[in-house]
């Protein structure tokens, strides 16, 4: 009978209403010419995939409502070209020092307790919070046919993840939104700032790689570095080793 395979392979038993996923498979990515090293991914089943499609389709829209202007990357009508289009605005606006830096293992290191927590602050419905805390804990099927635990991060691979990822890493895009609003968001505060030799910056973020455009000095720049190192830090993530983390100059100015 057509059809009937997928069936078979989609059916999951069900213990008190609550859906169990299966540990993913893990599937090792080769070696590109734009790669330094390899990186794992994870394949879901089809029936773990279309879970994960339904709890996509329902969290996105929420969290759309409050991630900040400044995240680009897997969110809807948003794409790197707008991420590098602002680069260029800051660029030439005075912002000519940036300070570059991606994350370390973000996908395989994000916190659960922390994930959760902000989850559970915008989502009110245990059944929600508890499904996705299941596919966090859902572990990896070995090759050896063991099942791994996954005590940290959301597998490569699985549709919920960059989303999960977003509302992680959103934690760093409402810290320097808010500093933003509170200490640089006017004309004047932005002057009063460059008088007393203060720096002004922006943060454009797509996944876990990101730029802090920063009006001011190269020492501006550099001690940003520290700062966003804290504000990771709760979420379990830290930079990528200083080779990826470095100020840049954009435009012409003094690098003394």
């Amino acid at each position: 009978m057509v059809g009937t395979p997928c069936q078979t392979h989609t059916q999951k038993p069900r213990h008190h209403n609550k859906f169990q996923p299966d540990p993913p498979t893990p599937s090792r990515n080769p070696y590109t010419r734009l790669q330094k090293e390899h990186y794992e991914t994870t394949v879901p089943t089809v029936a773990d995939r279309v879970v994960q499609a339904s709890l996509k389709a329902v969290l996105e829209p929420i969290f759309e409502a409050d991630f900040k202007p400044c995240s680009y990357g897997f969110r809807p009508n948003r794409r790197a070209q707008d991420a590098i289009a602002e680069i260029h605005m800051f660029g030439t606006n005075n912002y000519h020092w940036v300070l570059e830096a991606d994350i370390e293992a973000c996908f395989d290191e994000i916190s659960h307790t922390a994930l959760i927590e902000r989850l559970r602050a915008r989502i009110k419905d245990k059944r929600i919070c508890a499904l996705v805390k299941a596919f966090l804990k859902s572990g990896v099927m070995a090759v050896s046919g063991d099942r791994e635990e996954t005590l940290t991060g959301t597998p490569q691979g699985g549709i919920l993840s960059p989303l999960l990822a977003n509302i992680a890493l959103s934690e760093m895009d409402e810290y320097f939104d808010q500093q933003w609003q509170q200490d640089m968001g006017t004309k004047r505060q932005r002057d009063k700032r460059r008088r007393n030799g203060h720096g002004i910056w922006r943060i454009i973020r797509f996944a876990d790689d990101f730029v802090l455009m920063v009006s001011g000095d190269r020492h501006h720049a550099e001690a940003l570095r520290h700062e966003v190192s804290a504000v990771l830090a709760p979420m379990g993530l830290r930079l990528a080793p200083r080779a990826k983390a470095r100020s840049l100059c954009v435009a012409p100015c003094n690098l003394e």
